[in-house]
């Protein structure tokens, strides 16, 4: 069985292969005790992070955070507290833009976030299909993404990041007989 790498070890690793940055999402529902708090989940998480900056600034590369559906970082003021708790401009924000649909709009998560974002994570979300992974399964421009008001507030904050693009898995061709 594949165990998942230790932070600093996909630090390494990505450092190894050339990354600028690593991401990172924190998993506060998946927690043994059910009970824990969204202030211990956010405690925990700056305490972690913080240990990884000085690996980060060693190997030359940033720790994006990504909003992941979670319940943990639900709003944008929520991110800017979080990396201002951090405080290091060697962490910054994973902005997965079909993710955060969730928790608010993307076009409000932008100006907050700024340029903070150091990746932007392109993809689409339809709340109208019937199962998680069907809403993520959309094409570029048919989901409920407000393209137009996305572009231009990223133009507006002048963010200078890359970004990544999902797509929907193709359809698998059935051979006729």
């Amino acid at each position: 069985m594949r165990r998942p790498a230790s932070a600093q070890g996909r630090q390494t690793l990505r450092s190894d292969l050339g990354a600028r940055r690593a991401r990172q999402g924190h998993r506060r529902s998946q927690e043994p005790n059910k009970n824990v708090t969204y202030d211990d989940c956010f405690k925990r998480a700056v305490v972690s992070l913080r240990k990884l900056v000085p690996v980060a600034q060693d190997l030359g590369v940033k720790i994006a955070i990504e909003n992941v559906w979670n319940d943990f970082i639900t709003k944008p003021d929520q991110a800017i507290a979080f990396l201002d708790e951090i405080n290091s401009p060697q962490v910054g924000w994973h902005f997965d833009i079909g993710n955060v649909i969730r928790y608010g709009k993307p076009e409000e998560w932008i100006p907050v976030l700024g340029k903070r974002i150091l990746k932007l994570h392109i993809k689409e979300f339809d709340s109208r299909k019937a199962t998680v992974p069907a809403r993520f399964n959309v094409k570029l421009l048919e989901g409920e993404n407000n393209w137009p008001a996305i572009m231009k507030a990223l133009d507006a904050v002048g963010t200078t990041a890359g970004a990544s693009p999902s797509s929907p898995a193709p359809r698998r061709r059935t051979r006729r007989p």
